[in-house]
């Protein structure tokens, strides 16, 4: 069974916006994820979580995101 099933899994519309204001779009359709900053260069665990969005961003402030997130 999917746990995302019916549920809002991705956010192409964040890409652009700085880190704090896709967080809170993230965690205003999905409060039961969590939303982690990843800035370029750093190792992401590659193991699949539903509840958990991954947001790559830019090395420096204001962190704006370069891809779209999704759960994972």
């Amino acid at each position: 069974m999917n746990p995302n099933a019916g549920k809002k899994s991705n956010w192409p519309e964040v890409v652009g916006l700085p880190f704090v204001e896709a967080e809170k779009v993230i965690m205003g359709d999905r409060p039961d994820c969590k939303v982690i900053h990843v800035k370029p260069g750093v190792r992401m665990t590659r193991d699949y979580n539903p509840f958990r969005v991954f947001v790559i961003t830019e090395k420096e402030e204001p962190y704006k995101v370069v891809s779209p997130p999704g759960c994972g």
